[in-house]
């Protein structure tokens, strides 16, 4: 009797989620990086590998950017000396990092966790008039990061939340 139970719940928070963004969102996924997200409209996708101080990492991402909103949704695998380093920490230095690239000001951060068991941190940067919300999670060896990037004012605290909750991975 709890599975049938169980099977409706699961399919009325999926239709839920699916209503709560307009009709013309559309579920990503990409099958390599084992991640899907809901975006407005088909992303543009590419790669570069960036030189970091662990070494080279070759980031994959997608985005969507519109004239006051820009979604990205990327995906890197962590080199194995940093398999053993401290999870929070590598999730801070991630934060950090986006700050600097922009040069902006972390003005909100907390720590989070995906599916209830990968850790991860939500964090904000101001750079001038641009707001950018972001996740970052660490599955095993692989660093997720979802965010939005909006012109002040110009996104609702709800909208926010509902991209940014629409990243799953297996």
């Amino acid at each position: 009797m709890k599975r049938p139970i169980s099977r409706v719940l699961l399919l009325a928070l999926t239709v839920v989620l699916l209503c709560a963004f307009d009709k013309t969102w559309k579920l990503y996924a990409n099958k390599a990086g084992k991640l899907s997200v809901m975006l407005p409209e088909t992303p543009k996708e590419s790669s570069q590998v960036e030189k970091t101080a662990v070494g080279d990492i070759t980031i994959w991402q997608a985005s969507v950017i519109q004239q006051s909103r820009a979604y990205f949704v990327s995906y890197n695998d962590m080199p194995k000396s940093t398999w053993r380093d401290d999870p929070k920490k590598m999730l801070e230095g991630s934060r950090d990092g986006a700050a600097a690239r922009v040069k902006g000001k972390v003005v909100a951060d907390r720590e989070i966790k995906l599916a209830g068991k990968y850790p991860g941190r939500e964090f904000k940067i101001v750079v001038g008039q641009m707001e950018l919300n972001q996740r970052v999670y660490l599955v095993k060896h692989r660093l997720y990061q979802v965010n939005i990037g909006c012109l002040e004012g110009t996104c609702t605290s709800d909208e926010i939340q509902e991209y940014l909750d629409s990243l799953k991975v297996q």
